[in-house]
């Protein structure tokens, strides 16, 4: 394990289903978030709205590459 990650040594992988944007998602989490479906739905909804906004920023950013001719579509 690499050091300064002790303290995530008895997190469990969750599955977190899918989002409206995140689909399979799944996480590193604290036993007591895995055994909660409200805190499982609280990070699913955090990773979906976070997943929406890198696909609004990808979006802009191929934008600002066609209007500045640097694209290759």
């Amino acid at each position: 394990m690499e050091p300064g990650h002790e303290d995530r040594a008895d997190h469990v992988v969750a599955r977190l289903g899918d989002g409206e944007h995140a689909k399979g998602a799944m996480s590193l989490v604290p036993p007591d978030v895995a055994d909660d479906p409200d805190k499982l739905r609280a990070v699913r909804d955090k990773l979906d709205a976070q997943q929406h906004q890198r696909k609004q920023d990808e979006q802009t950013v191929e934008g600002i590459a066609r209007a500045s001719g640097m694209s290759d579509g």
